[in-house]
């Protein structure tokens, strides 16, 4: 496995990187629910979004030369 975009690695690395912190954050928070959110529920999910997005850019540079 070769990395084809360095930029783009350490982009989505680095995405990966502040979703994992925003969820260790939040973790203390009281969640609630989608209908009464609590102070966790927007950084907890918040946090899983750039996760995704990180995955994916990272998955693209190993397949896309920048």
């Amino acid at each position: 496995m070769k990395i084809k975009s360095q930029e783009d690695f350490w982009a989505g690395m680095m995405f990966v990187a502040f979703g994992i912190l925003a969820i260790v954050v939040a973790r203390n928070y009281p969640m609630g629910s989608a209908l009464r959110m609590g102070p966790g529920y927007f950084p907890t999910y918040l946090g899983a979004l750039l996760i995704v997005i990180g995955v994916a850019t990272t998955a693209l540079s190993l397949r896309v030369k920048g």
